[in-house]
């Protein structure tokens, strides 16, 4: 009979127990589903926190981009320079917006006279025969920064140009 009452008891305690874990598994998925609900409300708050800084930093960076390409502009303009190759049209896009420099073509025959009084010697390496650039290294002098392009586009230039200049510290 004992054997009988604790067999009673002990599957009494099993129901209970697995009423009770019964409980602790609804507790727990309920808040999964929470913690999911709240995850996903964070991640929409983020979203658009993102989309919100995103449009300022556009906003910041084209204004920011103005206002130091026409800084650049107006820096170059003032500087002593010559520009050594490139083709014909690239040349007169250049010269159109700094006038004060002096251009010489990629075929025409450079001499020290031609670099002289000038800070900064600019070589656009797309069409520059070997033979000009020698005479470029000939004839300058060392106060004289050789400087490097390949792109068209004046902005692109002036930013390959200041970031030479940032590297070699004379900025």
């Amino acid at each position: 009979m004992e054997k009988k009452k604790d067999v009673i008891t002990s599957s009494l305690n099993c129901n209970n127990d697995s009423n009770g874990t019964e409980r602790q598994i609804a507790a727990l998925k309920k808040r999964v589903r929470q913690g999911r609900v709240r995850e996903m409300e964070q991640k929409r708050e983020l979203d658009e926190l993102r989309a919100y800084v995103v449009g300022m930093s556009e906003k910041y960076t084209i204004e920011t981009d103005l206002r130091h390409s026409e800084r650049m502009y107006c820096e170059w303009r003032q500087r002593s320079v010559i520009v050594v190759g490139g083709h014909e049209i690239w040349q007169r896009k250049l010269q159109e917006i700094f006038s004060a420099w002096k251009f010489i073509g990629s075929q025409k025959d450079v001499s020290a006279d031609s670099l002289k009084g000038k800070k900064y010697i600019v070589c656009n390496t797309g069409i520059l025969t070997q033979a000009c650039y020698q005479k470029i290294q000939m004839f300058r002098t060392e106060e004289q920064k050789v400087l490097y392009v390949h792109s068209g586009r004046p902005e692109r230039c002036l930013q390959e140009l200041e970031r030479q200049l940032c590297l070699i510290g004379n900025l």
